[in-house]
């Protein structure tokens, strides 16, 4: 066969299976390896949870369909109240009027019984024909076979409908006469299960199982055996909320109405509003049972509308914004990492140069860590740069709780920029003097070139030995002049070219200049670094053709440029820089400073920077680290962030951010400048570099629309950027590796929808809309044909009493606007707050974490105004048609029908 019949997957699976173990059984190594099995499972789990939403989504349909024929049932029969009790008079029993009720019901149930399958075979089969649904079946109508479990359905629903008819009939049947006059001139306010607080109750209980579905996470939990079940009570939430929270609502109705015909009878206001409007609503606030049942019925169909129109729309939403939140720019070029050396470049500016790229901002993905008592846990940082983020980064309005603009320059850092160098500078060189030799620590300068690449440059060691020493040359002094081993401490002026050496087999950096200084410190290459001290007289540079020294730092405090001390580690707290001792006749210049470091391990940096500290660096951070550490915003803490100490500053706080998952580790966001100069300026060789580039191309991210459009006409494998391939041929030839590119257009259209699923929901929206159009628009036109008759000598009475027609019309209108609008705009609010709490879950149910980033309700307001557009003119018909009515009747006639 070509196809598999959807119902016949088990009975495969189980069938490959039972062969399986029998061949094994038969043949030594026997192994059967096949697709087809973990195809139909998949199907199968796919299907399960496809099926939950639909499901809760029939739940409603048949909900609000049951009760609109109790209301359809119950108006039909009140109108027959007057001649049951003229029965009742006559000497009929209820016993008898109850099995004639019985037989209509009976009659009603066997005809949908037998007719109902028939129909919803017809209607589903002729669904595959029409033009919405033609990738189901390729136009042609869908098979549908007509099985036990239909007719099974069939009877529950007629058992629904009989219940429904039987319940009014039941109540009809036990009034007389004058039970029936009394009902009928003093109306209760409040219908039964308001009056002994059972909507309080109920709704008391539906709140449980909310509080259990959020206590379980989803609507799908493990059994004691550990295999995947559906609480089928908690599947009805949403249907029992919608229920419950309209009844509670409904009773705060009468209150309403009788609080606003009180202010419209007093002061001012009695005197400009029209008697026809006060005892409107006077009328409402008198009666609210008459009117609940249609206000109940509205606010059911619109919360179906609006609920039904919005799970698909945010679905499909939900699955563009995670592809927007993975890829955070337009195109993402994740884990870049460069080859040692090379000359130097601008990774930003060189793709910003790429055409189709219209902007480009690089970034720094970074690991730190943190102890809080005895936890020691890590989070994700991620460093941007303020000014460039905005314009770049997708974002939504729910990421963070203050203006986007404002929170990121909240994190901007005025870093270290360094020390600029001279133009024709060619040498660095600094006179330093040892307290005692150390052959084995070097002196060693940290600069930056004019595409902040970082390198470092060995000035000598502290025996002290220049690096250039025919440039440099140093003499030594000996305690005993025929001993060379214990030389005296001397001032040495080390130093050396400011075009990098390689330190072993580390290739150099070719930089660009202009250049600047960021620190100067002590190292060593081989064992660990000893304590020590050396006096400092100054730092210069000297030109190319070495006919000028350039005093960079004569440690006077004239210079203008502030050094602090590095602390990449706890043993470095111990470190001073302190104004030497030394007579000042031994300085060549107005100051000498004095290192001291504590002792250290191998390659280890120790020694000052320029500028300013990189500490207390703003960043936002999420709840959940702070949380865990137990800051709040505008404290501090200190954190270690690749592997360097440092401490940051909360001022504020962001729950997402694309490709930050809140829900797999805790996150920082800081200042790109401040994470550059962290990893670099403490580093003694080599360098990082920003390890992402987040891209914005001039074509833009398109549309659902736009996108549709270009699959039809270029096809899948056509939808990449052409600039995503010269980024590609860029990263390469500058000779930079990188993880795979995420082109957000290739990620998009590969965000496709299972057609079933697709398919499935239009149709069920399509019926959510039918049934909300129909019943809506039948109960309302029955509930106001019968509220016509049975006031007919009510408005007879309010003429005879000096209401004019205009006044009287008027009041009749200003009835049916509220009930209407009021009942719909409750209908409207309760369906997305259902959808804004339900959906998630019901998203959650397939996957074992929360959908990041969460879900914002998205409704599909077009089909849902049409069908209330629609509704709205079979509204205005029958109000006008009742108008119409009010206006030609004859008072005296309806007076004369009144006492009859």
């Amino acid at each position: 066969p070509t196809t598999i019949h959807a119902t016949d997957t088990q009975n495969i699976r189980q069938t490959l299976e039972i062969t399986e173990n029998e061949l094994r059984s038969q043949v030594d190594g026997f192994v059967l390896d096949t697709e087809l099995d973990r195809t139909l499972l998949r199907y199968e789990v796919e299907l399960f949870f496809n099926r939950l939403p639909m499901f809760i989504v029939l739940i409603l349909i048949v909900l609000v369909v049951v009760y609109y024929t109790a209301t359809l049932a119950g108006l039909l029969i009140e109108a027959q109240s007057a001649d049951v009790a003229l029965l009742r008079g006559r000497g009929t029993t209820s016993r008898q009027l109850l099995l004639m009720f019985a037989v209509e019901t009976v009659i009603i149930a066997a005809f949908a019984i037998v007719c109902g399958p028939f129909l919803a075979i017809w209607g589903v089969s002729f669904l595959g024909t029409l033009p919405f649904f033609g990738e189901l079946n390729g136009g042609e109508a869908l098979p549908v076979n007509l099985t036990r479990s239909v007719y099974v359905m069939a009877g529950i629903g007629s058992i629904l409908t009989m219940i429904a008819l039987m319940i009014p009939a039941l109540r009809v049947t036990q009034q007389g006469v004058i039970a029936e006059r009394a009902g009928r001139a003093r109306p209760q306010r409040l219908a039964f299960i308001q009056r002994y607080y059972l909507d309080l109750g109920f709704l008391g209980v539906v709140l449980f199982l909310f509080w259990q579905l959020t206590r379980q996470g989803s609507f799908v939990a493990a059994d004691i055996f550990g295999e995947t079940t559906v609480n089928q009570v908690i599947l009805a939430v949403p249907a029992l909320f919608l229920v419950a929270a309209g009844i509670v609502l409904l009773r705060v109705f009468p209150l309403a109405m009788d609080l606003l015909g009180r202010l419209m009878t007093t002061g001012l206001a009695s005197r400009i509003i029209s008697p026809a409007v006060v005892l409107g609503i006077w009328q409402m606030a008198r009666n609210p049972a008459h009117y609940s049942r249609v206000s109940l019925l509205l606010i059911l169909t619109a919360g179906l509308g609006v609920f039904a129109a919005s799970f698909a729309a945010t679905l499909e939403r939900s699955a563009r914004d995670q592809v927007l939140y993975q890829t955070g720019g337009e195109i993402r070029v994740p884990g870049i990492s460069n080859r040692p050396g090379g000359r130097s470049f601008n990774l930003e500016e060189d793709i910003k140069s790429i055409k189709g790229i219209e902007d480009a901002t690089t970034i720094y993905r970074l690991r730190g860590s943190f102890t809080a008592g005895f936890n020691f846990d890590q989070f994700s940082v991620l460093a941007v740069d303020p000014d460039e983020i905005g314009a770049i980064a997708w974002r939504r309005d729910d990421f963070t709780n203050d203006d986007y603009e404002t929170t990121f320059q909240s994190i901007a850092f005025d870093s270290d920029e360094g020390i600029p160098l001279p133009q024709d500078a060619r040498f660095i060189t600094a006179r330093v003097k040892p307290l005692f030799p150390m052959q084995e620590v070097r002196f060693i300068a940290r600069l930056s070139d004019a595409n902040d690449r970082f390198y470092s440059v060995d000035l000598g060691n502290l025996f002290p030995e220049s690096r250039s020493r025919n440039r440099f040359p140093c003499t030594l002094e000996y305690a005993d002049p025929e001993n060379d081993e214990f030389p005296l401490p001397s001032w040495c002026r080390i130093g050396t070219s400011l075009q990098p050496a390689p330190f072993g087999r580390e290739r150099v950096l070719l930089p660009v200049g202009p250049l600047k200084l960021h620190s100067i410190g002590v190292s060593t290459f081989e064992g660990s670094l000893r304590s020590g001290a050396v006096d400092i007289d100054d730092i210069s540079t000297i030109s190319n053709d070495g006919t000028k020294m350039y005093r960079l730092e004569f440690f006077d405090g004239e210079s203008g440029y502030s050094w602090n001390l590095m602390r990449p580690t706890s043993e470095a707290y111990a470190d001073t820089l302190d104004p030497s001792p030394l007579p000042p006749e031994e300085a060549e210049n107005p100051g000498i400073m004095r290192l001291r470091w504590a002792a250290g391990s191998l390659n280890e940096f120790r020694g000052i920077s320029s500028g300013r500290t990189i500490e207390n660096i703003p960043v936002l951070a999420s709840e959940s680290l702070l949380d865990k550490i137990g800051v709040r915003v505008g404290e501090t803490f200190s954190v270690s962030i690749d592997n360097e100490r440092t401490s940051l500053d909360v001022v504020g706080i962001v729950d997402f951010f694309p490709t930050l998952n809140p829900e797999e580790s805790s996150f920082v966001i800081m200042d790109f400048d401040a994470a550059h100069n962290l990893v670099n300026a403490r580093r003694h060789t080599g360098e990082r570099v920003a390890n992402e580039a987040w891209l914005k191309t001039e074509a833009g991210t398109p549309s659902i629309e736009q996108l549709e459009l270009m699959k039809d006409e270029a096809g899948d494998s056509r939808l990449r950027y052409t600039a995503t391939s010269s980024v590609e041929r860029s990263i390469d030839l500058l000779r930079l590796r990188s993880g795979p590119i995420n082109d957000r257009l290739a990620l998009l259209a590969g965000v496709s929808v299972d057609p079933l699923v697709s398919e499935g929901w239009r149709a069920l929206l399509g019926v959510a809309f039918v049934t909300v159009l129909i019943v809506s628009a039948i109960g309302f036109v029955v509930h106001t044909r019968v509220a016509f008759r049975r006031r007919l000598a009510e408005f007879a009475l309010l003429r005879t009493i000096g209401l004019s027609m205009r006044q009287l019309l008027l009041l009749i209108l200003l009835e049916q606007l509220i009930v209407v609008g009021v009942a719909v705009a409750i209908g409207i609010f309760m369906g997305t707050r259902l959808g804004d709490t339900i959906i998630p879950y019901l998203a959650r149910s397939g996957q074992d974490a929360n959908v990041v980033p969460p879900m914002t309700l998205e409704i599909y307001w077009t089909g849902f105004a049409t069908t209330f557009g629609l509704l709205a003119i079979v509204f205005a018909v029958v109000i006008a048609i009742s108008l119409v009515s009010v206006y030609n009747m004859a008072i005296h006639r309806v007076m004369r029908i009144g006492e009859a």
